[in-house]
């Protein structure tokens, strides 16, 4: 659904009749020396509970982004950046589980907007990336 104007301030005021569980996640090859976005559409409108990040063949000085944008300019310009949850992530070189961020409030996304992983690699060989976002769907 979009257009809801549900949107719970705390954790504890989230009614389970309201939304529903809407996880996603994404799995890229980023080739070696690059810097790539994979953009993902979050086509209903829903609460961000956290995100996971994982790597594997990462290097020291790698980095991530993660950014919430509005590609197509359903709200506003198309490619405006509303928020950078994750901004230049400096991803540790010996451990595939990166980052666990669990929002500390319910952060609402607007059905038709895009979160925007931007991984930047510096080493030779390609990295694989896995991120999991776990979002709640709303229903009303």
């Amino acid at each position: 659904m979009t257009g809801s104007t549900y949107a719970p301030q705390r954790w504890e005021d989230v009614e389970a009749g309201k939304v529903q569980p809407y996880s996603k996640g994404i799995q890229s090859t980023i080739s070696f020396g690059t810097t790539q976005d994979i953009d993902t559409l979050i086509a209903d409108d829903s609460l961000v509970r956290g995100i996971q990040f994982l790597a594997k063949n990462q290097i020291y000085g790698d980095t991530i982004t993660i950014k919430v944008i509005d590609k197509d300019g359903i709200y506003v310009g198309a490619g405006t950046v509303l928020s950078t949850p994750v901004q230049d992530w400096n991803v540790i070189a010996d451990k595939q589980m990166q980052l666990t961020y669990d929002s500390v409030a319910p952060f609402k996304l607007l059905g038709g907007l895009y979160l925007r992983v931007t991984y930047v690699s510096g080493g030779m060989t390609d990295v694989v990336i896995e991120v999991n976002f776990i979002l709640l769907k709303i229903l009303i």
